[in-house]
């Protein structure tokens, strides 16, 4: 009976055409993004950012089809105990709720969530569940409920909170409890999903945390880089990863549940890779009796780590894989492949790759693409340590100190800048020596990543894709809190009276092409540098060039910049709500 049912879900979930023959796929980049099985593990459900469908691949034929589901698909999970999945459109602002039976895939519901939604997760008992949005800086906690009208039973919004960070990865840490991380930086939140507020904040002194499991043994497992701001980007520093380092941390889950203090986590640090052999951009990871398994999105690896972490075994998969869902049943890895388009089956009983399975035609890759796959490639750096990923995580940055040869020597270290909207806030580098950004991004290639394949074609590949990057919104934007008319007016000649637009024209990105000295000055006493874009300056959370402030607040009231006594205080409060909305 199993076997027939199993038969009568593959003819319903892979449409044939009058003839029989396999499936036609569209021709488009899909960028998957994750992936979750359903039906005893006979159907991988995969997630596509950039097509906005979900792919259906049958686990046992190996046979594709696909459904569109959204705009952008950003994460996919089954709810224990149903016969749904939740998916997250990141452009839709939508959770969407999907049903699957033996009639197939259909959608039974859309549920709005906080803006820009980057992942989703469930308790065990699938009663709850938990949004992470990146750029409004929310999670939204989801209830299950049965229906007034029917018996089935439907998601809703319990609640919204608001986060100092903005949101990626997440985990159940117990049946209310979830654990947020922050996309960009070291910071971690406890969620009380039943009372809707945050019970504990930690930091960390890493950045990229791009994954959270919990493992069976009391701990939960992040992956995560460690950027050293006394490090230099020099050969010796990045070969014996003193520069940056790529790790798994292991933290009792006790920890978050019933902390005895702010910060106090003890984390156990797992290192990967070694001189010679870099783990650049650990991703996804879920945790075994035995092994840890992280995809390494930087060396398109998976990386079979015992778990006091001396043995690590590498499994060569594709392009930039992010996501792996393992099936217990049959101890295999589905990896996905986000620069391929596909997703690679792993062995972890013996290790070893059995088949990589295409999730459609894609286009050939153009300058963007060609720039896409190299940005997110540890393999361009010096011993595959890095990527250009490390430092601007999704384009964006780190909001760490790096001590590159950007100013022209070491001893330094300056902010990491984002690259969203880099295009319009030239001169380049933090003493404005770069005129061109194709300049720019052929010294971070060359002198910071130390790269042996800084091509011509390379560097253009790289520098069409940087100048894509859309700039984001700022919170307040992206929360729906923009200042109020009348209050904004006021800001813009507040702004223009202060003297802010010299240093920061809104005409030019909130930016000028001089350099300027504004009091502060770096460790060889340089007090001269190109002032930062001020659009979206919300999302960011260290400014000035050494990251001394938190905040817009730090950098107004704290630093009184930019004149001790120019400001009065509701003044700076009405500055303080214009540039949060930038």
């Amino acid at each position: 009976m199993k076997n027939a049912f199993a038969i009568l879900m593959t003819l319903l979930l892979t449409p044939l055409l009058a003839d029989g023959a396999e499936p036609k796929l569209r021709v488009q980049h899909r960028r998957p993004s994750a992936a979750a099985l359903i039906n005893d593990g006979r159907i991988l459900c995969v997630a596509n950012r950039r097509s906005g469908t979900l792919s259906l691949v049958d686990t046992e034929r190996l046979r594709v089809s696909e459904k569109q589901i959204g705009q952008q698909l950003s994460d996919v999970v089954a709810v224990p105990g149903s016969d749904q999945l939740l998916v997250t459109d990141f452009a839709g602002s939508t959770v969407v709720v999907v049903s699957h039976s033996e009639n197939g895939l259909r959608i039974s519901d859309r549920v709005e969530v906080a803006a820009w939604p980057e992942s989703v997760v469930v308790n065990q008992s699938g009663t709850l569940a938990c949004v992470a949005s990146l750029w409004s800086r929310r999670v939204s906690v989801l209830v299950r409920r049965k229906s007034a009208n029917r018996d089935t039973k439907r998601f809703a919004v319990l609640h919204q909170i608001d986060l100092p960070f903005a949101p990626k990865a997440a985990a159940f840490v117990s049946a209310d409890r979830v654990v947020v991380a922050d996309c960009f930086g070291g910071r971690l939140a406890v969620v009380d999903c039943e009372a809707g507020v945050i019970s504990s904040e930690h930091e960390l002194p890493v950045h990229n945390i791009r994954d959270i499991a919990v493992g069976r043994d009391g701990r939960i497992y992040l992956t995560c880089q460690r950027l050293n701001p006394k490090g230099y980007a020099d050969y010796e520093d990045i070969h014996w990863g003193i520069l940056i380092e790529n790790e798994v941390l292991a933290i009792s889950a006790d920890s978050f549940i019933n902390p005895r203090g702010e910060g106090e986590l003890h984390p156990e640090r797992i290192s990967l890779g070694g001189p010679g052999e870099g783990a650049g951009d650990p991703g996804s990871i879920f945790a075994t009796a035995e092994q840890l398994v992280v995809s390494l999105a930087g060396t398109d690896e998976l990386a079979i780590v015992d778990r006091v972490g001396v043995r690590e075994v590498r499994v060569p998969v594709g392009r930039r894989p992010i996501s792996i869902t393992h099936d217990e049943t049959t101890n295999r890895a589905y990896v996905v492949n986000s620069l391929s388009d596909s997703v690679s089956i792993v062995d972890l009983t013996d290790n070893r790759l059995l088949d990589t399975i295409s999730l459609g035609p894609s286009p050939s890759p153009g300058l963007v693409e060609r720039g896409e796959i190299a940005f997110f490639s540890a393999k361009l750096s010096h011993e595959s340590w890095m990527s250009c990923q490390s430092c601007h995580t999704d384009g964006h940055t780190n909001n760490g100190l790096a001590d590159t040869l950007g100013d022209g020597d070491f001893g330094a270290a300056k902010r990491v800048p984002t690259l969203r909207g880099v295009w319009s806030t030239g001169p380049w580098a933090w003493n404005g020596s770069q005129h061109l950004l194709h300049g720019q991004v052929q010294k971070s290639v060359s002198s910071t990543m130390r790269s042996a394949e800084s091509t011509e074609e390379l560097i253009t590949d790289l520098t069409a894709y940087v100048t894509k990057l859309e700039r984001p919104p700022s919170v307040a934007v992206a929360r729906g809190e923009g200042p109020h008319p009348t209050v904004e007016y006021k800001a813009r000649e507040l702004f223009e009276s202060a003297g802010c637009s010299a240093c920061h024209n809104g005409f030019t990105s909130y930016t000028t092409d001089d350099t300027f000295d504004v009091g502060l000055s770096d460790a060889h006493g340089n007090s001269q540098f190109n002032p930062p874009s001020l659009s979206g300056v919300s999302q960011r959370d260290r400014l000035f060039h050494d990251g001394r402030a938190r905040s817009v607040e730090d950098v107004l009231i704290r630093f009184s910049h930019p004149s001790k006594d120019a400001l009065s205080e509701s003044q700076r409060t009405v500055l303080i709500e214009f540039l949060r909305a930038l």
